[in-house]
């Protein structure tokens, strides 16, 4: 269970450093950072 707390806490700090990305570059949700993070997030959901 602890690892999955620990999982979960990673998923929570990526997409808070999503957010903050997403409001740094205006909006673009095409930037490549912005599509890279997300995919990320994304594939981490997925599990």
């Amino acid at each position: 269970m602890n690892e999955l707390q620990g999982l979960l806490k990673d998923i929570e700090i990526l997409r808070d450093k999503l957010q903050k990305m997403i409001n740094q570059k205006h909006g673009d949700l095409v930037d490549s950072d912005v599509v890279a993070v997300s995919k990320l997030l994304n594939a981490m959901n997925i599990y």
